[in-house]
C-alpha cells in the first residue's frame, strides 16, 4: 500500500499492509519560515517518514491592534487570502508539496477558531490571562466579540479551502475551548461550535478532509459529539484528558482514531530504542490494527530527535502487519503484544537453570505452536539472560524491607504487579532517568539484571544487590507466522537448526558472564543481600491465579519438574 492509501483505509476501518503513523513538531524559529521551513519540513519527512506529511502553520493571524475592552475587538478587520500571513502560508503549502512524497497523506494545519482569536495578543497576557480575557469578554458583550471572530473564521474558511485547491488532502484542525475550566456547555454552543463547525465544513465542501485535534486537559467531549460527519480521524490528548484509545474507540466509532503516545514524557522523549519500540506495541496492542494511526497526543518538543521518531515508525507494527520476517526481544516484553506472554512475567516461574533448561529442551515446539496459535508470532530460539535482581539504597533481608519501598520497574504490567504483591511501590520509568531518579531520591532501587546494573553504573547510587532472582529473562528470536509458513520445509529446518544452536551456546555464555559480573560488582565494594526467597515466593504465588491465560503453558512448565 502507499502511504495515501494506507490513511484511507484507516479512516474506513479497512484492512492495511501496516498501521500508518503520524508525527510533527514546531521547528525552531530559525527553521520556521520561508525557505528555510521548506527544507526542515522535507528533512523531517524524510528522516522521519511519517504516513501523514503536516505542514505546519507558524503565519499566525497577526496583532491588529491593542485589546483590553470587548469594544476592542473591533479592531480585528476582514481576513482575505491577500493578506500577509496568508500569502506566506500558500508559498510554504505550495513549496513543500512540489518537493515532497505526494504518495503521503499531506495536509495543513489551522488553528482553531479559539487559537485564532487569541494568538495575536497571547504575548501581551500570556497563555491562562488571554483565554480568561476572551471569556470575560464574550460574557461582558459578546457581540463586537462574536463579530470578530466571525471575521477571522471567515478567513480561515478561505484557507481551507485554498490548501485542497493546492492539492493538500485535508487538515488538522486544532479545536480547542472544549476545556470545562473556559466555557460552560452553553457558551462553548453559541460561540465556539459554530465556527468550528463552519472552517470544517469549508475543507468538506473543497474535497477535503479534516483531521479533528483536540489537546489540552480536562477536556468535556460530549460538546464534540455534534461535529460527527465533519472529519475522519480524531486526535486528542490521551495523556492530558485522561480518556484512553479503548474509551476513545467507544466514543469516535465513525472515524479512525490517531494517536497513543505522550509527546512531552515517556519512552518516545526519553526512552532507549527498545523502550520505544515496546511502547509502541503496546498501543498497538491497545488500539488493534484497523481504524487506528500511530501517533502523539500533540507536537513533539522541539529538538527532539528525529532518529526517536523514525524508530517509532519503524517498530513492530511491520511485523504484525507482516513487513517484518524476524525480530529478537525479550519474551515477556511481548506481553503488550499478547496475554499468552505474561507467563514469562510471572514470578519465579523455574526453580533453577536446570529446570527451565529442560522446560524448553523437551517443550519448546508445543510452545512455539501455542505463542504462534494464539499471537500470530513463531518462536524460533530462546536466548538464556540472567535472572533479575534489585539494586537498592538499603539493604534488604527479608520482604519486610520492601515495604513501601520505591523501586523502578519496566513498564511492563507483570513486572509491576510483582512488586506490589511484594508490598514496594513500583514506578514505571524510563531506564535513561534511572540514575538521576535514584540519586535524587525520586526511588530507592531498580530491577534488573547484574551486567545492565554493571553497565550503566546503577551500583554507584544504589550498593546493595539483592539476590532476589524474580524473573528468569530470556531473550526471544520470532518470526511473523504467516511468512514463516510460507518457507519451504528446508528452510525451516535451517532456522529450527539454528535457532536450536544459539539457545543452546547461550546458556554456556550467560553462566561465565554471570560469574565475571558477580566477581566485578563484589569489587566495586557492593554488599550483596541474600533473602529467604521462600515468603517472596508465597507473596507473589497469587499472580498465578490472576493470570490464568497461561495456564497451558504454565502446565507444562510443571510437568518438566519431574522431568
Amino acid at each position: 500500500m502507499k502511504k495515501r492509501e494506507r490513511v484511507f483505509a484507516a479512516m474506513k476501518h479497512e484492512p492495511v499492509d501496516r498501521i500508518p503513523c503520524y508525527f510533527t513538531t514546531h521547528f525552531a524559529r530559525e527553521a520556521a519560515f520561508g525557505q528555510a521551513a521548506v527544507e526542515e519540513h522535507l528533512k523531517f519527512f524524510r528522516e522521519v517518514n511519517p504516513d501523514i506529511q503536516k505542514i505546519m502553520n507558524e503565519n499566525l493571524v497577526p496583532n491588529m491592534g491593542s485589546i483590553k475592552t470587548p469594544e476592542d475587538w473591533k479592531c480585528i478587520r476582514t481576513i482575505t487570502l491577500k493578506d500577509k500571513f496568508m500569502e506566506d502560508e500558500i508559498e510554504l503549502v505550495k513549496r513543500v508539496l512540489d518537493r515532497c512524497d505526494r504518495d503521503a497523506f499531506n495536509i495543513g494545519t489551522l488553528h482553531g477558531i479559539v487559537a485564532s482569536t487569541i494568538h495575536p495578543i497571547e504575548p501581551d497576557y500570556g497563555y491562562m490571562p488571554v483565554r480568561q480575557l476572551l471569556c470575560s469578554h464574550l460574557r461582558q458583550n459578546k457581540g463586537p466579540v462574536l463579530d470578530a471572530m466571525k471575521r477571522i473564521a471567515d478567513g480561515l474558511c478561505q484557507l481551507a479551502g485554498k490548501f485542497v485547491e493546492l492539492g493538500l488532502d485535508g487538515i488538522l484542525y486544532a479545536g480547542l475551548g472544549g476545556e470545562r475550566f473556559l466555557f460552560t456547555d452553553q457558551e462553548f454552543e453559541e460561540y465556539i461550535m459554530p465556527f468550528d463547525k463552519q472552517i470544517m465544513k469549508a475543507c468538506l465542501e473543497a474535497g477535503g478532509h479534516n483531521i479533528l485535534h483536540m489537546c489540552k486537559t480536562d477536556v468535556n467531549f460530549d460538546r464534540y459529539d455534534s461535529y460527527k460527519g465533519l472529519y475522519s480521524i480524531a486526535n486528542w490528548g490521551i495523556y492530558e484528558t485522561g480518556m484512553s484509545l479503548a474509551e476513545g474507540r467507544k466514543r469516535f466509532t465513525d472515524c479512525a482514531i490517531m494517536g497513543g503516545l505522550s509527546n512531552h514524557k515517556g519512552p518516545l522523549i526519553e526512552g532507549t530504542p527498545d523502550e520505544i519500540r515496546q511502547e509502541v506495541r503496546r498501543v498497538m496492542a491497545e488500539a488493534g490494527e484497523t481504524g487506528f494511526i500511530l501517533g502523539t497526543d500533540c507536537t513533539i518538543p522541539t529538538g527532539t530527535s528525529y532518529d526517536r521518531l523514525r524508530t517509532a515508525v519503524d517498530a513492530l507494527e511491520g511485523l504484525e502487519m507482516g513487513n517484518i520476517d524476524i525480530v529478537m526481544d525479550g519474551v515477556s516484553s511481548l506481553s503488550a503484544v499478547d496475554d499468552i506472554f505474561n507467563v514469562w512475567c510471572l514470578p519465579f516461574l523455574y526453580d533453577n537453570k536446570e529446570h527451565q533448561y529442560r522446560f524448553w529442551d523437551n517443550h519448546f515446539d508445543e510452545v512455539s505452536d501455542m505463542v504462534a496459535e494464539q499471537s500470530g508470532f513463531r518462536l524460533v530460539s530462546v536466548i538464556d539472560g540472567m535472572n533479575r535482581e534489585l539494586a537498592s539504597t538499603v539493604p534488604v533481608e527479608s520482604m519486610a524491607d520492601l515495604k513501601g519501598l520505591k523501586i523502578r520497574v519496566p513498564n511492563i504490567p507483570g513486572y509491576v504487579r510483582i512488586w506490589e504483591c511484594l508490598g514496594a511501590a513500583p514506578i514505571p520509568m524510563s531506564l535513561s532517568e534511572v540514575y538521576t531518579s535514584i540519586q535524587t531520591g525520586v526511588v530507592q532501587g531498580q530491577e534488573n539484571d547484574i551486567a545492565l546494573t554493571l553497565s550503566l553504573k546503577f551500583y554507584e547510587v544504589a550498593p546493595y544487590c539483592v539476590m532476589t532472582d524474580h524473573v528468569a529473562y530470556e531473550g526471544s528470536f520470532y518470526f511473523n507466522e504467516e511468512e514463516y509458513q510460507s518457507y519451504p520445509d528446508e528452510l525451516k529446518q535451517i532456522i529450527q537448526e539454528a535457532g536450536e544452536e544459539i539457545k543452546l551456546k547461550s546458556r554456556n555464555m550467560i553462566k561465565e558472564q554471570e560469574m565475571e559480573c558477580m566477581k566485578q560488582i563484589e569489587d566495586m565494594g557492593v554488599t550483596i543481600c541474600r533473602p529467604d526467597l521462600e515468603e517472596f515466593k508465597k507473596a507473589t504465588a497469587v499472580m498465578y491465579d490472576e493470570y490464568d491465560m497461561c495456564a497451558p503453558i504454565i502446565e507444562l512448565v510443571d510437568k518438566a519438574r519431574n522431568e
